[in-house]
């Protein structure tokens, strides 16, 4: 995903990146809310300097944990979604591009509810453990922007949920029913998660 949100050739392996020298796009989709630098950067807002380190604010970065719902996912092939992620045109804010064969996992309701914003609570209660709490009226997808572990599950209301890989190394992704409030979780290499996550619809 980094490499594409900076527009590097497609056949570029680069095992080291300088964070502080992804364009405004690639922060801003991978939810970076401040980036330190030596370095002067003129596409960046709101820079402070200590020390003559600079500290520049990113403007608006994605969620950490964010819900999208149906109107918002667009299934594609591996080659498409990387030719959206370099398309300057596209707000990965406010999109979700998933692989096709997340489409099997699609939730079978559609269900048309409220259209006000879905509310998301993150909480890490340690580092093997992701717990969000969504409330919605609509069927869709979380969104967590973590890295990946090949340990990684998931649950939605403590039933097993399919858990997508998404952007190369940067994303986690899993379906979310049309309950009003539901608690979905991962765990990391087999630990467990709390039992009593349940419907709270």
């Amino acid at each position: 995903m980094i490499l594409s949100l900076s527009n590097a050739p497609l056949d570029l392996n680069i095992q080291t990146l300088n964070g502080s020298a992804i364009p405004p796009r690639g922060l801003t989709a991978a939810g970076v809310k401040f980036t330190v630098t030596t370095a002067k950067r003129d596409d960046l807002q709101n820079g402070d300097q200590i020390h003559g380190i600079n500290i520049y604010s990113i403007s608006s970065p994605s969620r950490r944990a964010e819900f999208f719902d149906a109107d918002q996912i667009r299934y594609l092939p591996a080659d498409e979604i990387q030719a959206q992620l370099r398309n300057p045109e596209i707000d990965l804010r406010s999109l979700l591009l998933l692989p096709q064969d997340a489409k099997s996992a699609e939730p079978q309701s559609r269900v048309k509810g409220p259209t006000e914003h879905a509310r998301v609570e993150y909480r890490r209660p340690n580092s093997d453990h992701i717990e969000c709490t969504v409330t919605t009226g609509r069927s869709g997808y979380l969104r967590i922007i973590e890295p990946w572990d090949p340990g990684w599950s998931a649950t939605v209301d403590g039933l097993p949920a399919p858990l997508f890989l998404l952007w190369m190394h940067c994303s986690l992704c899993r379906s979310v029913p049309d309950d009003m409030k539901c608690i979905s979780s991962i765990a990391r290499r087999g630990r467990l998660w709390d039992g009593r996550s349940r419907s709270l619809a």
